[in-house]
Parts: C-alpha cells; sequence; structure tokens
C-alpha cells in the first residue's frame, strides 16, 4: 500500500521555542492500522559536524472528526516546545527571516514501512521568548505595539524630560505625518496591510547598513524616518541609556495613580504607568502624578515604534499569522478531544443503556414473578400445574363431548347400565390421587385431597378439584334427567382412555414434578412484590430519548403520548398528547412573566399543571423550560433566521429539561447547544440568591462603573451573603462558577453559542440600552439560541489561559493564595465578545488576550457553562 502514497512537499515555519502543530491529507489514500514517526534534520552547513538528525514530536495517522471516525488519509504532527529548540539558526546568518532564505531544516513524516509520504522546507524563526522580547504594551486607538522590553530608563528625571521634549518637539513632528498615512492605508483591508508592511521593511532595509551594528536591527519604518536618521541614532542612544532601570520606571497598566512601585518600593521622580481610565502615560514629578497631553503620549510611542525593529515587526506580523494558525489548530485539537470525549461519553452512555436493558430485564423478571405470585394467590383452590394440567383435560373433555353429540344415541338405560364402570373408574382416579400423595416425599407438598390452605403447595388443592368432578358426575349419573346425551359422551371417552386415566400420575404428567420443585414460596413472593413496589414508584419512562417536551407556539407545550410515571401511589400511562399552555395550564394566580423559568408538574390523577414554584411537594414534579425575554412575535435580527427565530420566541426550545435530561448543575436560565448547557444571562452580583443566569438582576464585573456591581463571595468561599469581593478577576470567575457547579466557556466554543448576533454592534455605542448595567434584552445581541447580550456588552472571562516559561517570582496578585513563576504581567487569560462601548471589534469571535488574571475592571464579567447528563 505505500508504494501507492505519492510523497508530499511543503514549506513551513515553525516558531523556534514555541509549541507546534500542523495537519496534511492525502488524497484518495487510506492509512488504517498504520503509525507514523517524525524526523528532522538540520541542513545549513554550519551544522555539518554536529549531530543533526533528531526523531521528534508526535504523529497522528487518520486523526479521529468530530463524530469519533478515523479521517481517513489525514496525518497530524506535534512538536513541543523544547523540541522545536533543536531547530538550530546559524548565529552570524544576515536577513534570517528574509522570503528567499532561512530554510535551514528539514522535515520528513515517515511511515513505519519507511516510506517517506512528507517532506518539507521549515524556515526556522525565533520566539519572542528566544529573543528575549516581549509584549508591553496595545492601545488599540492607535495600534500601537511596543515588541522590544524596555530595560533601561533614564537615572534623572529632567534627562527623562529632555529626552521627552526632543521626541515631542524634533523627532515626531517630522515622521507622524508619513506614518499616519501608512496607519490609515493598514487599516483599510488586510491585503493592503500586507503591502504596506512590506513597503516599510523597504524603506527600512535602506537602514540597514546604519543600524546594523546593533544586536536588535533598530530600523526606520519610514523614508521620513530614513531622512532623519542622525537624528534617530543619537535617539536610540538617549532611550537606552534611559531605559535603564525601566523595569522599576514602568508599572505598567493601572486604573488609579499606584502610591509604590511594581516591587514595593516607594516611587521614584520619573516613573510612569499606563492609566486604563484616561488612557493616557503619566509621569511621577516625586510629589504627585503629571499627566501630559494625550497626543504627546501618542506620538512618544509612535516614535519608540519608529525606533524599534521593523524587521521584528515583519517577523511579529508572520509570528501573528502562525499563531492564528497554531491556534485554529489546537482549535481544532480541542475539537477533536471533545469529539473524544463524546464518544467516551457516548460509550459510558451505552453502557448505561446496557445497565438500562438489565435492569429492566430484572424488572421484567420481577413483574414476572410478581404475576405468577398474584396467580399463585388468586388460584389458591388449584394446583399451578396439575389442576391446569386436568382442568384441561376435562375442557378437552368437554370439548370432544360437544363435537361428538350428534353421534351419541345411546338412551337413559344404557347410561345407567355404564354407570358400575364409571364408579370402577372413579375408585380408580381416587386411588391413583391418593397414591400420588402418598409418594410426595417434598416436605412443603399436602397430601390432603381436601385441603383448602392457600398457603400450601398446589397439588393438594388439585386433587379436591379432582374430586369436585367425580362428585358432579355421580351426580349427574343419579339423576332422572333424560338429557344425559352429554354424559353419555363423557362415559364413553372415558372407556376410550379408561387405561390411560388408570396410570396417572406425578411422573406421567407432563411438568408436573418439575413446577412442583419450583414452586415459589410465601417470603420470596412477599420480597418480590415489595421490590416491584419499590420500581413503581420511582417510574418515569419516556416514550424516547432526548427531552421529554414538544414545543408547540410561543407559549405552548406538549407531552408525547407514551409516558409512563408514578405519581404518589398511582401509576398511569399517557395514551394522548398533552397540551400545556402558559395561559390556561398555569398555576393561579400566576401570570405568564418574560425572562422566567416554568416548572412542569403531573399530579395523580394523570393531569398536570405549569407553575414557577419549583418547591411544591404535593404533586411530583417531571421537568420544566424558560419563557424567555424574546418576544412572541419579535421578528428576525443579526445573522438570526425565520426558522431560528421559532424555536427562541417566548417558550425557548433549547431550555427543555426533564428527570432524565438535564444539565449537571441547576437548569435555571440554561439552553443546552451541542453537547453541552450555557447560561442564558450573564451573571450578576447576586448569584447566591438568584443563580447565576437572571433577568433583570446587575450585571457582575470588577467596578461599579456604568451601573456595574461587584458580585458577592459564594458561602463556599467563606461568604456570607453579604461580602463582596471587592474586584472581579479571573481568579473570583473561576470561584464562582465552580461553587454553582460549572465552568468558564472555552473560545472555541464561544463563536458558536454566540453566532446570530449583529455582528460588530455594542450596546452603548448603537444605544441599545435601556437600563445601564441591567441584564436586559437587545434583539441584536441575542444568538440564535436565545443567549441574550452575548456580544457588545461586556468581555465575559474565558477558560482559555496562556502563559510563557518563567522568569521571576510575582508575589501579591492571587490574595496571598500562592505566588506566580512568570514574566511580568503573565499568564494573561482570554475574554471574549467585547464591551458596550466597543463598536466594531465586538462580535461573535471577538477575543483579547492580553489581560493578565488577576486584573480586574468594570470591562470584565462572566458567563457559565455545564456538562449534559441524559440518563437511561
Amino acid at each position: 500500500m505505500s508504494a501507492l502514497i505519492p510523497t508530499g512537499f511543503d514549506n513551513i515555519t515553525i516558531l523556534r521555542g514555541s509549541k507546534y502543530v500542523g495537519l496534511w491529507e492525502w488524497d484518495d489514500c487510506d492509512f488504517e492500522g498504520r503509525t507514523a514517526t517524525i524526523k528532522i534534520k538540520n541542513i545549513h552547513p554550519d551544522f555539518k559536524d554536529e549531530k543533526n538528525v533528531w526523531e521528534v514530536g508526535t504523529a497522528i495517522v487518520e486523526p479521529l472528526d468530530i463524530d469519533g471516525n478515523p479521517y481517513k488519509g489525514r496525518v497530524k504532527i506535534e512538536l513541543t516546545k523544547e523540541e522545536t529548540f533543536l531547530l538550530s539558526i546559524p548565529e552570524e546568518e544576515e536577513f534570517l527571516y528574509d522570503e528567499e532564505g532561512g530554510y535551514y531544516s528539514v522535515l520528513n513524516i515517515i511511515l513505519d514501512d519507511g516510506t517517506v509520504i512528507l517532506s518539507a522546507n521549515v524556515k526556522v524563526v525565533n520566539s519572542l521568548e528566544v529573543e528575549d522580547m516581549d509584549y508591553l504594551h496595545y492601545d488599540k486607538d492607535n495600534a500601537i505595539l511596543i515588541y522590544k522590553k524596555l530595560n533601561a530608563i533614564l537615572l534623572r528625571a529632567d534627562e527623562f524630560i529632555s529626552t521627552r521634549d526632543n521626541l515631542i518637539d524634533v523627532i515626531i513632528p517630522e515622521t507622524i505625518n508619513t506614518f499616519n498615512q501608512k496607519l490609515e492605508q493598514y487599516n483599510l483591508n488586510h491585503s493592503e496591510k500586507l503591502q504596506i508592511i512590506e513597503d516599510i521593511a523597504t524603506i527600512v532595509g535602506q537602514d540597514k547598513n546604519i543600524v546594523n551594528q546593533d544586536k536588535l536591527d533598530v530600523e526606520s519604518m519610514k523614508q521620513n524616518v530614513q531622512d532623519n536618521k542622525d537624528s534617530v541614532s543619537s535617539m536610540k542612544t538617549a532611550i537606552e541609556t534611559m531605559l535603564d532601570t525601566f523595569d522599576d520606571r514602568f508599572l505598567g497598566r493601572k486604573d488609579a495613580d499606584p502610591l509604590v512601585d511594581n516591587d514595593g518600593d516607594p516611587l521614584e521622580i520619573a516613573a510612569l504607568y499606563y492609566n486604563d481610565i484616561a488612557k493616557e502615560l503619566r509621569f511621577y514629578n516625586g510629589v504627585s502624578w503629571d499627566s501630559p497631553v494625550a497626543a504627546a503620549q501618542t506620538y512618544a510611542q509612535q516614535a519608540n515604534q519608529s525606533a524599534s525593529d521593523a524587521n521584528t515587526s515583519k517577523l511579529a506580523a508572520k509570528t501573528s499569522e502562525d499563531n492564528a494558525k497554531a491556534s485554529e489548530d489546537v482549535a481544532s485539537q480541542k475539537a477533536l478531544e471533545a469529539s473524544q470525549s463524546a464518544s467516551a461519553a457516548n460509550d459510558s452512555k451505552i453502557a448505561a443503556s446496557q445497565s438500562e436493558t438489565n435492569a429492566k430485564a430484572s424488572e421484567d423478571v420481577a413483574s414476572q414473578k410478581a404475576l405468577e405470585a398474584s396467580q399463585s394467590a388468586s388460584a389458591a383452590n388449584q394446583d399451578r400445574v396439575v389442576a391446569e394440567q386436568l382442568e384441561s383435560s376435562v375442557q378437552n373433555l368437554a370439548l370432544q363431548v360437544t363435537n361428538d353429540k350428534q353421534a351419541v344415541s345411546l338412551d337413559k338405560q344404557t347410561v345407567l347400565t355404564a354407570k358400575t364402570d364409571v364408579e370402577a373408574i372413579r375408585d380408580n382416579l381416587q386411588s391413583s390421587v391418593e397414591s400420588v400423595s402418598s409418594k410426595v416425599n417434598i416436605s412443603d407438598i399436602q397430601d390432603l385431597l381436601t385441603s383448602t390452605d392457600t398457603t400450601k403447595p398446589l397439588s393438594a388443592n388439585q386433587g379436591r378439584i379432582l374430586k369436585s368432578f367425580i362428585d358432579n358426575i355421580n351426580t349427574l349419573l343419579s339423576s332422572n334427567d333424560i338429557t344425559l346425551d352429554e354424559l353419555q359422551e363423557i362415559v364413553n371417552f372415558i372407556k376410550q382412555n379408561k387405561s390411560t386415566l388408570d396410570t396417572l400420575g406425578i411422573s406421567n404428567i407432563a411438568g408436573l414434578q418439575s413446577a412442583l420443585d419450583s414452586k415459589v414460596d410465601a417470603s420470596e413472593i412477599e420480597s418480590l412484590i415489595n421490590i416491584d413496589l419499590k420500581i413503581s414508584s420511582l417510574l418515569f419512562d419516556k416514550p424516547s430519548k432526548g427531552p421529554l417536551f414538544v414545543k408547540v407556539s410561543p407559549s405552548s407545550i406538549k407531552i408525547p403520548a407514551g409516558l409512563k410515571l408514578t405519581v404518589g401511589t398511582e401509576s398511569f400511562k399517557i395514551i394522548t398528547d398533552y397540551t400545556l399552555s402558559l395561559v390556561s395550564n398555569l398555576l393561579i394566580p400566576e401570570t405568564k412573566t418574560a425572562g422566567t423559568d416554568y416548572f412542569v408538574y403531573a399530579k395523580s390523577d394523570a393531569t398536570f399543571y405549569i407553575s414557577s414554584n419549583d418547591a411544591i411537594t404535593t404533586d411530583r414534579l417531571i421537568g420544566g423550560f424558560h419563557y424567555g425575554l424574546v418576544g412572541e412575535t419579535e421578528a428576525a435580527t443579526g445573522n438570526k433566521t425565520e426558522a431560528d427565530m421559532v424555536k427562541i420566541r417566548g417558550i425557548n426550545e433549547y431550555s427543555f429539561w426533564d428527570l432524565k435530561y438535564r444539565p449537571t448543575a441547576s437548569p435555571k436560565g440554561m439552553v443546552k447547544v451541542g453537547n453541552d448547557w450555557y447560561d442564558i444571562y450573564l451573571l450578576n452580583s447576586e448569584h447566591i440568591t438568584n443563580g447565576t443566569s437572571k433577568a433583570g438582576a446587575t450585571i457582575a464585573a470588577g467596578a461599579t462603573t456604568n451601573g456595574r456591581a461587584i458580585p458577592k463571595i459564594p458561602l463556599e468561599y467563606g461568604g456570607n451573603g453579604t461580602l463582596t469581593y471587592g474586584k472581579f478577576t479571573w481568579f473570583q470567575a473561576c470561584e464562582i462558577g465552580k461553587a454553582h457547579g460549572k465552568r468558564l466557556i472555552d473560545y472555541a466554543e464561544f463563536p458558536t453559542i454566540a453566532y446570530g448576533v449583529n455582528e460588530q454592534k455594542s450596546s452603548s455605542t448603537n444605544a441599545y440600552e435601556t437600563v445601564v448595567g441591567e441584564v436586559e434584552h437587545y434583539s441584536n445581541l441575542t444568538s440564535k439560541y436565545g443567549i441574550e447580550q452575548v456580544a457588545g456588552v461586556q468581555w465575559i472571562w474565558g477558560r482559555d489561559v496562556q502563559g510563557i516559561g518563567g522568569s521571576a517570582w510575582l508575589t501579591g496578585f492571587t490574595d496571598n493564595r500562592g505566588d506566580i513563576y512568570a514574566p511580568a504581567n503573565t499568564p494573561t487569560a482570554v475574554v471574549l465578545g467585547g464591551d458596550r462601548d466597543d463598536g466594531v471589534v465586538a462580535g461573535s469571535r471577538a477575543s483579547a488576550w492580553l489581560n493578565y488574571v488577576w486584573y480586574s475592571s468594570w470591562l470584565f464579567g462572566c458567563r457559565f457553562a455545564c456538562d449534559h447528563l441524559e440518563l437511561a
């Protein structure tokens, strides 16, 4: 089979110092049962005298798709962060990241039979970590990114101010016009951005001979900066001196003026930080913080950007593209893992189904035993087997008499003549019965023919029944009734079968002995009846899997025929569909109210009703649903279709739950999307009493700005129903979710649950808000699943966290619950969706990855998810 597989060729880029994931597909190829390995080789001449071939990574042949099936013809590989360091870069090589160069390694994927199915040239790029560089600050309004780690600062305030003034008054005015023109073009569309980056790279390339002496390859991004290279060079020297102790001087992002530096030491003159509220840099003059003109601050950062390595900017752009690809691959991996989890869950479900089958079989056996016991009890005057055998014989006799009646023409005298023979047969039959009784050795078989004791084995009663038949025959024989034709027929039959009747006994009556041996005693019957009653008391048997309820209209549902359940001591089955309405079946005096969770109750008389009270104990709660904020006649908006609206108008079809189909957490205010359940509403500050998802409550956030409120501390984490956190970081979001049996939402799943909103819109920018800071309904910002305020209202903390290798212990950021070993301001957690002021930034795929996990702001809230539970 390997001979039929073509060798693929590719050019790839691997970020040295970061995890790499790659995926390739071969058309019309089947790798079933195959394995593969990965080998890399450094091919630059500098490596010829060193070990340069390595077997690395993990190759997954035919990874599983989202349904758990092997993806034919695909191979996925993964290299760890440590393994990418085996890809070397020559120290003295120029233009390491030039479009035509930089391919210093080859990566091969080799099947288990030695067939090379992929040979890829590898462009090796140093990650920012390897280059000892770091993202410092992102200003979305001016699209400024400082890549170079600032590690020096002026030792005296007057030098800093002088340098700052030089930036503002001399350098920046000469470069800003050209930069702004380039920046404006950059924002037009993606292709123009790439072209501008290439133009900038060309301009920077013209200056390489001037700044190539320094390792940072500081190059100009504008032609005007080239014209002023002497000024830029002198400025670079001044800045390098200025930034010598920058980590003690630049304090990062703050909401308010800090009183001490990042190490907790007194502030030094010329210290600075970025104020998140005022959106500006501020400088410490020894007594208080100065706030320079915003434009001057922006120019200073732009000039610093101009002095940065433009080639690094190009690298960063490429890195961002590679990281996006890696994120996509990670998302694919998450989807694969989710599929595998779903497969495992399905296996568990199959096992649960088998357990249900076994339980059902046991229940059937119990029911059969109970039925047999009931039959035994109701037939206390009959032997369970012998009686049925002999009674059947008599019935056959009667049938034979009927069939032969027309052929019998004997008169009464003939019948009387035969009386003696019948009596002899009777005596023989009675003797046989007595013989059977005398030969039985089983201790619980009663040998008294006339016994009526129903607690003893049934064979004794059979003798009584037989005697009763004989007595009836005698009565007929002794009567003078001339209508004895039927009796004559019986006599004739007995004569014909006399030899057989004479030999009747336990041994020659089929099944009698085994039936007697298997007789169930009274204690076992009682035990089986008790088990059956226990099963019945828990009965809730749906006609099919999935949710029990079916949506009929925006205000009504139906319970399908076939539901079997027990309420109290009564068990019943629904024969026809049962329709319930919020208009006519709502418990009086309740009224239909938007944004309310409703519960469905069954009564013992086989009727049902709806209530918003989940604590009724007189009837049986069997499930419920959410009547949402989407109006019963609301038109479709955003990316929602009419079909989507039918499902979420009024009663939300995705919110249906019952005793065997529900979320693992409280079902209140939740909808099922795919294999998980999600909160309909943003987290509110009073979650202890409201739950995490409630309409009309106050949005929980890290500050009280714009009508928000700081959430209460859960009781599980030391709260008392009154105390708040005083902030709302990623840590607090995780704690609140855990207290309610829920979790944060992954970036990979968020675009799905948020789909349907009017993209690039926000509640304040587009004037949707009615009450600022309230959990309310905006049709344009509601997803196709009825999830409210899902984008453009509040950034929500996500589950994804990213960080790089540690460089120092960070103290004081975890509320005294341990330190963090990482670079400054990491790790960071993703936030999703966009806030009320974000406008075009907001949407179902909006995300930001720069906020460290201990950061708190009114911008950040939360929404939760949990697993699905379906019982057999």
